[in-house]
């Protein structure tokens, strides 16, 4: 009987307290609601409480403002105009960038090779960034490396460009032809101290292993351009190891005899092949 009425008085005391809590619920939808059609219907069919309790929420959000619609149409304008500039800039930069790249690659041809960099680095500035502009600086940087005896920080420009190229395009096969001789050539050069060619340190060793590896890689993609043959054969020359250097030529000269085997004799790349070939001289038997 006590617990009957125990829980009865507790149900009387929470009962309010519910009725509250869901007047509440009820009432805040029903602020949704109102608020939700106050969006979708416009603004001007809202009463002024309620455009005032909005324009409070978005100021707290966005700040003040005293923005009108004529402003914003006057802005749109504006930004037009500006986009119709800024467009034409950047045709005029592309533009530029073509032109320098020629003036780059002329200078170039003409063996100018500090020019050459020099406009084709305003090339890349204007934008002109494809891997094509990048070979030909690192090829410019490249010959002035090698005009100045390799000197390291023209060597190391030379190997950034054509690495550069590579990470844009990684079957850019000539880059890899270009890199091996860099790193023949410059970093796995012999000291002008050295008593004999094999008397090199083990980090010109590790670059001409290097060299030799992307030379095969190279040859491997490109089985007809002789350039990589030539190549090999003469690091292997430098390396001491004749007979490799002189199987490159003999399997060049075999392939030549047998694409043109009656004319092969007067072929130019058949005879400076040869002509290497005699230079090796005779293998040890």
């Amino acid at each position: 009987m006590f617990s009957s009425l125990s829980a009865y008085k507790t149900r009387i005391q929470i009962a309010p307290l519910v009725s509250t809590q869901i007047i509440l619920r009820l009432a805040l939808k029903s602020l949704y609601l109102v608020l939700l059609l106050s969006f979708l219907t416009g603004c001007n069919n809202m009463p002024d409480w309620l455009k005032n309790w909005q324009k409070k929420q978005i100021e707290k959000r966005y700040g003040k403002t005293s923005t009108s619609s004529g402003q914003l149409q006057e802005w749109e304008e504006s930004v037009r105009e500006y986009e119709e500039q800024m467009n034409e800039k950047i045709k005029a930069s592309t533009n530029a960038g073509k032109i320098y790249r020629k003036l780059g690659e002329s200078y170039g041809q003409l063996e100018q090779f500090q020019l050459c960099v020099k406009n084709l680095e305003k090339a890349i500035e204007l934008g002109y960034t494809i891997p094509e502009v990048f070979y030909g600086k690192a090829i410019c940087e490249g010959n002035l490396a090698r005009r100045h005896a390799w000197d390291r920080e023209m060597t190391l420009n030379a190997e950034k460009g054509f690495l550069k190229v590579l990470n844009l395009n990684p079957d850019f096969e000539k880059a890899k032809y270009s890199l091996s001789l860099i790193y023949f050539h410059g970093f796995g050069k012999s000291t002008p101290y050295s008593i004999a060619e094999d008397i090199i340190t083990i980090s010109q060793s590790r670059f001409r292993e290097k060299a030799v590896n992307l030379m095969k890689e190279y040859q491997l993609r490109e089985p007809e351009e002789s350039t990589s043959t030539f190549a090999l054969s003469g690091f292997y020359s430098k390396m001491g190891l004749k007979d490799l250097a002189r199987a490159q030529l003999n399997q060049l000269m075999a392939m030549i005899r047998k694409s043109i085997p009656s004319t092969y004799a007067t072929d130019e790349t058949y005879k400076k092949a040869l002509q290497n070939l005699t230079l090796l001289g005779a293998a040890k038997p």
